[in-house]
């Protein structure tokens, strides 16, 4: 469950499909870089694949991955 904070500015939010993630990196232009083991999940640093992807967000302008252990995809939902 996400919890609402008023203070945070809206933004949109994305879904990728399980099945689509790597036409996903493809757009963003990391297909390659997700395939040679080069992403990693900002809180527990392990390679990003595309059978751990969890989520993605921007801070300070840059993109932070995250893997699907339950414990690192938290930290998008204010829960850590």
């Amino acid at each position: 469950m996400l919890k609402y904070n008023p203070k945070l500015p809206r933004e949109k939010v994305y879904g990728v499909y399980e099945l689509d993630v790597l036409g996903f990196f493809s757009k963003l232009g990391l297909l390659e870089k997700l395939k040679m083991g080069q992403i990693v999940c900002e809180k527990c640093k392990i390679t990003i694949t595309e059978n751990n992807f969890g989520a993605v967000y921007k801070k300070n302008n840059e993109l932070v991955f995250l893997c699907d252990k339950a414990q690192c995809k938290n930290i998008i939902e204010g829960i850590e």
